[in-house]
């Protein structure tokens, strides 16, 4: 009902006048503001989202073609791609099944997540892999820069509050996965202007669909279904859409299958839903020795106070950007990379902020970093203390 969410029902999105604490502020609310990552959490998050699942819970959509992203496959599912289509053609029989179908759903259930180990090969094996899929995205996205500037580019009537909407969805999950989910829906604006689609076409389709309210509640039942997506690829467990604000806001739509709202997303984007955010690269940068560097003791030993300090840095930072546009058009190992940057200069100096062997591992100079990190600056001074970009958006509700 609109009582039990009343700062995202409609196209009113502002504060509650509430004296409630849990409901009073939604813009300021930040569930993971002190929440400190575990070893655990960093080492999981920087596996990325699976492509193994993707082609298990949606198989090859959109006219995905495994030529096109075969190299983002773990190395053991790329030799079984490659046995099982010299056997069709080599075999009479086998070659009487369409190539397609083989590819499309045999193909799919002969795939398993390789295991991943706790060593230095293993986790740069797996950072190569995110790179690769980094390098697979970017030459789509190449244009996404102009084509945001320039005078089509269309969301259509898109609910204003999307990304906080994503964020308190997802706030019992790790942030990496709101994140990606940002990133998602990102990727579907820009899949729908590239092709020249109209989103108000879209949206509507949705709307009218799930029997929903508004344009504006169509584009937050597709971030739901993004977050959905996200959560199965990175192996979590399934949401719910049981809470009130969830129910509340698609109540005309229920029972929901986000599964079906899954596969919209997917039939328009396809495998570019495994695009690697930045804090999936920031995970990764956290398990390095470099990251921690001038920031040991006299026996070199790292505290955990300090270690921790840097982690929740970096993590509120990387939310912070999430809600920046902007910096989807920018590879994300650099954005990863200023992140870092930008943190460890919070705690250090200028001089310090960066070294050989996080240029080594993140592929991008001392200047480079520095450049993207001024743009940083803006968004986030204190990467200490985050505000949401739109906090001060309920401050004129606040006084009626």
């Amino acid at each position: 009902t609109e009582s039990d969410f009343p700062s995202l029902h409609g196209a009113d999105f502002k504060m509650a006048n509430t004296n409630d604490p849990v409901a009073s502020n939604i813009w300021t609310r930040d569930a993971w503001l002190e929440y400190e990552r575990d070893v655990d959490d960093i080492a999981r998050l920087s596996k990325g989202p699976s492509c193994v699942v993707y082609l298990q819970r949606h198989g090859y959509a959109n006219g995905d073609d495994v030529r096109a992203f075969g190299s983002v496959l773990p190395a053991a599912a790329r030799q079984v791609s490659a046995t099982v289509l010299r056997a069709r053609r080599l075999s009479p029989e086998l070659k009487r099944i369409p190539e397609d179908l083989v590819v499309r759903h045999v193909l799919p259930y002969l795939f398993e997540d390789e295991p991943v180990g706790e060593s230095a090969e293993d986790r740069y094996n797996q950072f190569r892999r995110m790179n690769l899929t980094e390098d697979c995205v970017g030459r789509s996205l190449s244009c996404y820069l102009a084509l945001r500037r320039g005078d089509a580019w269309s969301q259509g009537d898109v609910h204003p509050g999307w990304p906080k909407f994503i964020f308190d969805m997802g706030a019992g999950y790790d942030q990496g996965i709101p994140i990606h989910t940002i990133c998602i829906i990102n990727m579907l604006w820009w899949q729908l202007n590239h092709e020249g689609g109209d989103a108000d076409v879209m949206l509507q389709a949705v709307k009218q669909q799930y029997n929903l309210e508004s344009s504006e509640h169509a584009s937050l039942l597709l971030c739901a279904g993004a977050l959905s997506l996200s959560v199965a690829l990175h192996g979590d467990d399934p949401v719910q859409g049981t809470g009130r604000p969830f129910t509340g806001i698609f109540a005309a739509a229920q029972p929901l299958d986000l599964k079906r709202v899954e596969a919209f997303i997917v039939a328009k984007i396809g495998w570019r839903c495994l695009l690697t955010a930045p804090d999936h690269i920031v995970a990764h940068l956290l398990q390095c020795g470099s990251t921690y560097a001038n920031l040991t003791d006299e026996e070199g030993m790292l505290d955990v106070h300090v270690r921790n300090d840097l982690c929740r840095r970096c993590a509120n930072v990387s939310r912070m950007l999430a809600c920046q546009d902007y910096f989807f058009s920018l590879p994300p190992t650099i954005v990863a990379a200023s992140v870092l940057y930008h943190v460890r200069k919070s705690l250090l100096t200028e001089e310090t902020a960066w070294n050989p062997g996080l240029e080594q591992l993140s592929g991008y100079a001392s200047d480079l970093v520095k450049d993207v990190a001024n743009l940083l600056t803006d968004v986030v001074p204190d990467p200490a203390l985050p505000a949401w970009p739109w906090i001060h958006m309920g401050d004129a509700h606040d006084s009626d």
